[in-house]
């Protein structure tokens, strides 16, 4: 089974990255529970609140979620270094970047990080995690394997359903998403 990590606000923490700059160059202060859906600062403050997106080498002040580390690593371990890959939806200039901080925090494989959109077109072969409910929502229906929405101790005010999807389980901490994967890998990954 292979498993799939979604990287922004899956394993590092770019949602707080982003609310610390806006705090300090624009005085916007709001927290990840505000954010409802991924536009609604844009929507709420203006697009210039997406100049962030822009700033040069925005992965060396960011950091990776607490655990995450150690999450990886028990994934190699279980599921093999071959089967664990990450996957997001990169702009441009951040692909670089993103690729050398996933090889340097979670040891992975440069051609074990995908940068790509449409992510369900690239997981059908096991499970995908993911902060965005309609990563994992495309996932599910394209592919008929489950997923799981990844909530970081319930902060990130995006990441929930509106309504249960069949094949989708919200985890809020690293060590239910092992118990979950296990679960998941005896139902639909045993052979």
């Amino acid at each position: 089974m292979k498993v799939f990590l979604d990287f922004d606000n899956t394993l590092v923490d770019l949602a707080q990255g982003w609310l610390d700059w806006l705090a300090k160059e624009k005085y916007i202060k709001v927290t990840t529970k505000h954010i409802k859906e991924w536009d609604w600062l844009s929507k709420t403050y203006g697009e210039h609140v997406n100049e962030y997106w822009k700033t040069p080498n925005i992965y060396d002040d960011i950091i990776p979620i607490p655990g995450s580390i150690t999450f990886v690593e028990a994934l190699k371990r279980i599921y093999g270094r071959e089967n664990i890959l990450i996957i997001s939806n990169s702009a441009k200039n951040m692909i670089d970047e993103k690729t050398i901080f996933a090889e340097k925090y979670f040891k992975i494989l440069p051609t074990n990080v995908l940068h790509v959109a449409d992510k369900w077109k690239y997981t059908s072969e096991g499970v995908l995690i993911d902060d965005a409910p309609h990563n994992v929502i495309d996932h599910v229906k394209a592919n008929q394997t489950p997923a799981i929405l990844f909530n970081y101790r319930n902060k990130w005010g995006w990441a929930n359903l509106k309504e249960p999807v069949k094949f989708v389980t919200t985890c809020i901490n690293y060590a239910d998403c092992l118990t979950e994967l296990a679960k998941i890998k005896k139902k639909f990954f045993s052979k």
